[in-house]
């Protein structure tokens, strides 16, 4: 809202998250799986910060 004030708009809604995210549907919510142990082993940070560096 603070921003907002700046271009003398009204104030931002309760809802307002809730419905700009029915109003774009390729934003959904995905629902938790379970996490996979053997996956989770092979995440090593240091090996995907480096991998983000080179992107």
């Amino acid at each position: 809202n603070s921003l907002l004030i700046d271009y003398d708009a009204s104030p931002v809604g309760k809802r307002w998250a809730y419905n700009f995210i029915k109003r774009q549907p390729e934003l959904k919510m995905r629902l938790f799986r379970r996490y996979d142990y053997q996956r989770a082993k092979c995440e090593d940070p240091i090996i995907i910060h480096g991998w983000f560096r080179l992107v």
